[in-house]
C-alpha cells in the first residue's frame, strides 16, 4: 500500500506536465518566452526549496503529505512549461 501511494505522488507531478505546458504556453504567448521561462524557473526553485523545508509526518501530521503532493504537482507543472518554453 506504500508503495502504490509512493507512485501516486510521482504521477501527480507527471500527470501535471501537460497543463503546466498549456498554463505557461499561454503566457508565454502573451507575455514573451522570457517571462514564461522565468516564471518556470521560480516555480521549480520554490517548490524544491520548500520541498526541502516540508516537515515529517511525526511534526506536522496528515498536512505534510498533502503539501508533499502540492509541491510536487506545481514542480510538474513547471517542468511543463520548461518543455514547451525552450
Amino acid at each position: 500500500a506504500q508503495l502504490a501511494l509512493s507512485f501516486t505522488v510521482f504521477g501527480a507531478a507527471f500527470f501535471a506536465r501537460p497543463v503546466g505546458s498549456l498554463l505557461l504556453a499561454r503566457l508565454g504567448d502573451k507575455y514573451g518566452t522570457k517571462v514564461a521561462i522565468e516564471t518556470s524557473i521560480i516555480l521549480m526553485g520554490t517548490s524544491s526549496f520548500a520541498l526541502g523545508c516540508l516537515p515529517s509526518f511525526k511534526t506536522a501530521g496528515i498536512s505534510a503529505p498533502i503539501m508533499l503532493i502540492i509541491l510536487r504537482i506545481i514542480q510538474g507543472l513547471s517542468v511543463g512549461g520548461q518543455y514547451i518554453s525552450t
